[in-house]
């Protein structure tokens, strides 16, 4: 699978920038649940229990992938309304279930997805904060778990394509189909770029934002720092991590949506 990740890139922020006020209303919904599931996550001390952390944000999970399908059907397909209507009931209601289902199947893959990539973190990262001694220094890190880790990152790097499977079916099309035309390695690292491209810029403004929240709450963590801190930190990742998904989503949907026109999924 080829496509061209600067220029799905460029057409994903065009977007946003585009219709940044339609995103902004849909997006406070998922924004505050993430913001609350990420309170409770902090207050139960659960910031590196990453499995329980997955079960906590299932409620969140789902309607970010109701979110993220909303978007990349309005950027791909121009999905409107009420102009996407036609006036024609019994194509509007047959538009509307179509929709409906190609949305269910895309949610519940992203539910699914966030899942097992909770499973997969809190396993790996459990055998590692296991070796860490209280003090916080590696103590003694078995040397299988190093060679397990090297293959795992590999393995992560090949899988990174299945992240978003999701894709797809919002906009009608096979998620095989699309794994088989994406190819072997490469093609994990063409979606790669796509998704450094739309996170770079991301990353600068957390870079500054973080700078500025650590000058004025110094020394300060999660886990002994003030209310004010906590929630500064919360809308800060939350807002940013939100941000990435939406951007990446939506380029990733235009390459997977410009392929189909020449080779259908």
């Amino acid at each position: 699978m080829k496509f061209d990740f600067v220029d799905c890139s460029v057409k994903a922020y065009q977007f946003i920038a585009r219709d940044y006020l339609t995103i902004l209303a849909l997006a406070w919904i998922p924004l505050a649940i993430k913001f609350f599931s990420f309170l409770v996550i902090v207050f139960l001390g659960l910031s590196e229990d990453f499995l329980k952390q997955g079960l906590l944000l299932i409620p969140s999970n789902f309607v970010e992938g109701w979110f993220l399908a909303s978007l990349i059907r309005l950027a791909v397909l121009g999905e409107r309304y009420p102009e996407s209507l036609s006036g024609d009931a019994r194509q509007d209601q047959f538009m509307m279930m179509q929709r409906g289902t190609s949305m269910k199947i895309s949610i519940i893959a992203y539910v699914l997805i966030k899942l097992v990539s909770a499973a997969l973190v809190g396993t790996t990262m459990g055998d590692y904060f296991s070796s860490i001694g209280e003090d916080g220094q590696d103590q003694s890190v078995p040397s299988y778990l190093l060679l397990v880790m090297l293959v795992l990152m590999f393995a992560m790097l090949w899988s990174f394509r299945y992240l978003w499977l999701y894709i797809p079916p919002v906009l009608g099309l096979s998620s095989r189909a699309f794994l088989k035309q994406l190819g072997g390695m490469m093609g994990s690292f063409r979606l790669m770029a796509v998704w450094t491209l739309c996170f770079a810029p991301a990353f600068v403004v957390i870079i500054v934002l973080s700078d500025l929240l650590d000058r004025g709450f110094p020394e300060t963590t999660l886990a002994d720092g003030s209310l004010l801190y906590i929630v500064l930190y919360s809308a800060l990742q939350n807002a940013t991590e939100l941000f990435v998904s939406a951007v990446t989503s939506i380029a990733l949907a235009y390459a997977v949506y410009d392929l189909a026109k020449d080779r259908p999924l």
